[in-house]
């Protein structure tokens, strides 16, 4: 089994970070910033608890591949809100990937110098063989 991970993620080059109405947080939140949201013991840590979360068993035989992303907001204080699956050929990866993700404490995203809320994209592909 080969485990794939993935962040969409959009850094500003200029002091012009990019929001949007988020409608599920009914909030504004970033979708590009000058440093991005990680969490506070770095990715290696978020892969390990993803690994441990995901149970294989749970997916159907036939499925060869998984294909699953998720959003979701990490606030200014590090919390996680808004989570979102965006989509999973699996229909149960997303909900177990989104658990991994609210396990582990992150750092907000930063714009400006200022700590903001960030809509954070995580896509997951892993084969089989």
């Amino acid at each position: 089994m080969i485990f794939i991970f993935s962040t969409t993620a959009l850094f500003c080059q200029k002091k012009d970070c990019i929001k949007k109405w988020d409608s599920i947080t009914d909030s504004e939140v970033y979708e590009a910033v000058d440093i991005m949201p990680q969490p506070i013991e770095g990715l290696g840590v978020l892969h390990n608890q993803i690994r441990k979360t995901i149970k294989i068993d749970s997916i159907p035989s036939e499925i060869l591949s998984i294909k699953a992303a998720v959003a979701f907001v990490v606030c200014p204080n590090g919390g996680i809100v808004g989570e979102r699956i965006l989509n999973d050929n699996t229909d149960n990866v997303s909900a177990q990937l989104l658990s991994a993700i609210k396990k582990v404490q992150w750092q907000a995203g930063i714009c400006n110098n200022d700590k903001v809320a960030v809509l954070y994209r995580l896509p997951l592909i892993a084969c089989f063989r």
